[in-house]
């Protein structure tokens, strides 16, 4: 796969976590004054994209692959091969069935108790890692809770990230939905 289309790809995922106005799916990943030379600026981008490049062969692969990255750490672990090989391991085997993860974390909750109030308890209960953070984006999608136009303090990247991972993240809303009411009722 051409090295600039991944290059394209990881900074747009890179603008759509780390600004607000910027969202992936609304300008397709767009970006503007990608070339060779952006390519050269960061020695380690650079062994990122080639080796991405060399490895994926689609852009979804790509996105597939740099995704979890963002959700699981942020960007962080995107130039150690390791720790993402284990993010994209994680989201794999998330993806190969959300509506069984999901459903099995939050009907041992009250959702409801969980998303009220300014601050969340479900997000402590993500940063303490007794609730996935695949089930708070979930929850986001069929019960919003969060605005980004609040201050959530220490949780503000977290927020962050679950509101603008929700299109990312595909399952059966309405199964959830139903199952999350059956088990308030």
């Amino acid at each position: 796969m051409d090295p600039l289309t991944v290059l394209r790809i990881y900074l747009a995922l890179r603008l759509h976590y780390t600004t607000k106005n910027y969202d992936i799916f609304k300008y397709n990943a767009a970006v503007k004054n990608i070339n060779q030379n952006t390519l050269k600026q960061s020695v380690p981008r650079r062994m990122l994209v080639e080796r991405l490049s060399k490895r994926f062969k689609s852009p979804s692969q790509v996105m597939g692959y740099l995704f979890p990255q963002w959700l699981y750490s942020n960007g962080q672990s995107l130039y150690d091969p390791s720790d993402s090989e284990d993010n994209y391991v994680k989201w794999q085997k998330f993806k190969a069935n959300p509506n069984y993860y999901i459903s099995r974390e939050l009907c041992s909750y009250d959702c409801d108790e969980l998303i009220m109030g300014d601050e969340p308890k479900i997000l402590r209960e993500v940063s303490k890692g007794n609730i996935a953070i695949e089930s708070a984006i979930a929850l986001q999608k069929v019960k919003p809770y969060l605005d980004l136009s609040k201050d959530y303090f220490v949780f503000n990247t977290m927020c962050n990230i679950i509101v603008k991972s929700t299109n990312f993240i595909k399952f059966d809303e309405d199964s959830v939905r139903m199952e999350l009411n059956h088990e308030a009722a």
